[in-house]
């Protein structure tokens, strides 16, 4: 008997939702006769499909271009492009692994007649002197003049077309507010 009373708000609630399935589906049944009544679409043919054509690669024999270069090899690709290029054995300096933006002109020191510059490297706040004929900066920076504001550089640079050329650069110095 206690079962019975735990099911029967069940067997209620089951019956009022089977009541609201029943109802007037005049509209509804209008619709579908209307839908059904209208005249039927055509339906476009499937376009023709072209048949498969081969291609033929033809440029095995280049270089493949998702593997890089070594330097050797693009010295070699330059040379027979009779191109300018900078010299790939030449070893490089402390400071061309360090981009222009991070380094900075602090200040200027002197000894007789050359003058040297105070660069400080922005990574690791080290100070560097360095005077003309140095590199610096991540395309071949070569410095060729120092004054006390400024140091003068000259940097290779791809020009776009397979070759290099030179570009002239400052790096100023850095004023302390």
């Amino acid at each position: 008997m206690n079962q019975l009373r735990k099911l029967l708000p069940l067997v209620v609630l089951t019956g009022f939702l089977l009541a609201g399935c029943g109802g007037d589906n005049d509209d509804l049944q209008a619709y579908i006769a209307q839908v059904n009544g209208r005249p039927a679409g055509k339906i476009p043919p499937l376009p023709e499909i072209k048949p498969y054509e081969a291609f033929l690669y033809g440029a095995a024999e280049l270089r493949d271009p998702f593997i890089k270069a070594t330097p050797a090899a693009e010295a070699e690709l330059l040379t027979a492009k009779d191109c300018f290029a900078p010299d790939p054995n030449r070893r490089k300096e402390d400071l061309e692994r360090f981009g222009l933006d991070s380094l900075k002109m602090v200040g200027t020191l002197g000894r007789d007649a050359l003058l040297f510059a105070l660069i400080r490297n922005e990574a690791d706040g080290s100070i560097y002197r360095l005077q003309p004929g140095n590199y610096l900066g991540l395309n071949y920076g070569h410095i060729t003049k120092i004054t006390d504001n400024q140091v003068e550089m000259t940097e290779i640079v791809p020009d776009g077309l397979g070759c290099f050329m030179e570009r002239p650069t400052t790096l100023a110095l850095e004023v302390q507010e």
